[in-house]
């Protein structure tokens, strides 16, 4: 019964007109789109509805969008699409480097970012799919948590990147 459930994708963009448009333009794609304003509401909604898909603009009152991908991080592998108006090699890196799947650059046409969020679903959907074995894969003192993308040394989250942990996470699964 799953399949047939529209998939929800949090939209935070301070900007009234952009997040406008964006919740118009998801929706018509046949999503169904919550939106916040600010990075603190980003949080709320996020673990009130848990969205399948994060569009986080970089630039945010209240708690910067890198923040926000942090912490939505930390207890999430949630795909997270960055919003960034700076097109600078450097916020790419560190949009990345903070565990975001992909990022767009301001101005972005719709069709392209519809684009990138489809490919995002089909390769989340592609893990899962193969993914049946456990979802925590035991390596001694060492637990592989697939599910929570962490590392944990007798209970212990380790810090690990994001990449570092997919490569691992490859590794174990075949």
């Amino acid at each position: 019964a799953h399949r047939k459930m529209a998939r929800t994708i949090l939209v935070v963009e301070d900007e009234p007109t952009l997040r406008e448009t964006l919740v118009d333009a998801l929706e018509a794609d046949g999503f169904r789109v919550v939106a916040a304003a600010d990075g603190r509401e980003a949080l709320t909604r996020f673990r009130g509805e848990r969205p399948d898909l994060v569009l986080l603009d970089l630039m945010l009152p209240e708690l910067s969008g890198i923040e926000v991908c942090r912490l939505i991080r930390a207890e999430s592998g949630v795909p997270i699409v960055m919003l960034t108006a700076k097109d600078s090699e450097l916020d790419k890196v560190v949009g990345l480097e903070l565990g975001a799947d992909d990022y767009v650059t301001k101005p972005f046409s719709l069709r392209e970012l519809s684009a990138r969020i489809r490919a995002l679903f089909r390769r989340s959907e592609a893990a899962t799919a193969t993914s049946a074995p456990p979802a925590v894969i035991d390596l001694g003192r060492v637990q592989a948590d697939l599910a929570g993308h962490r590392l944990l040394r007798d209970g212990q989250a380790l810090p690990v990147k994001p990449k570092a942990f997919e490569l691992l996470a490859f590794l174990l699964r075949n």
